[in-house]
């Protein structure tokens, strides 16, 4: 196994996401796409694309379900189609399935008996989910927290080779007021060690799909 340590306090918060390879929020059309990271414990997932012509998009998980569009809407899905603009708000009973969701934009024809014409659009994305304890860390680093934000410290995820077992320090360093008192869930996150994947000719590491193996409830006060 490969663990990395998760901490979450009971409120959500909402998080804008970036592309987690880099790409630029405003690209070309024809050809515009982008590939988020949603964490673990998301609530809603919202995805609007902005163009400089009728644009429409789709937005589904790496494996392909749910595949959400503005045009067929769906199951827990609030969407909105006009013109220049379109949005998606996903909502499930349950979760917003984790990991990688890949976003591919799109003009809305006809195009008459040429091709379509050159444009752009900017595409933003956030998802809503349990808030981050940034007071809690430890030293294999919260890959969730960094893959959604960034922070969560460096990542150094440890390895445990079956059949054996590992301690994983963990330091609360308190934000609160004095008097306050915190509480959250500790989780330990694995990593499908070794399995990838492709699409579009891109190899995808499975580091980027993390499940709960244990939830761990704290609670601490902050004293002087």
């Amino acid at each position: 196994m490969i663990l990395s340590t998760d901490a979450r306090l009971p409120t959500s918060a909402v998080f804008p996401l970036s592309d987690i390879f880099g790409a630029p929020a405003t690209q070309a059309l024809p050809g515009g796409n982008d590939t988020y990271f949603v964490p673990t414990h998301s609530s809603k997932l919202s995805v609007a694309v902005a163009g400089t012509v009728p644009v429409t998009f789709d937005v589904s998980t790496y494996p392909g379900d749910p595949d959400i569009s503005p045009q067929t809407g769906g199951v827990d899905v609030a969407k909105t189609l006009s013109g220049d603009n379109a949005s998606i708000v996903y909502t499930p009973a349950t979760e917003v399935s984790p990991g990688l969701w890949y976003n591919a934009d799109s003009e809305i024809g006809p195009y008459g008996t040429g091709a379509a014409p050159a444009a752009s659009e900017t595409t933003t994305a956030s998802v809503t989910a349990l808030a981050f304890d940034t007071a809690v860390s430890s030293p294999t680093g919260d890959a969730v927290q960094a893959y959604t934000t960034g922070g969560g410290g460096a990542l150094n995820p440890l390895v445990v080779a079956p059949g054996t077992s590992a301690v994983i320090p963990i330091t609360i360093t308190p934000t609160a007021s004095v008097g306050s008192t915190v509480s959250g869930t500790l989780f330990v996150n694995d990593f499908a060690e070794g399995s990838y994947f492709t699409s579009g000719g891109t190899l995808i590491f499975a580091t980027f799909f993390t499940s709960d193996i244990a939830a761990i409830p704290y609670k601490y006060t902050v004293s002087p």
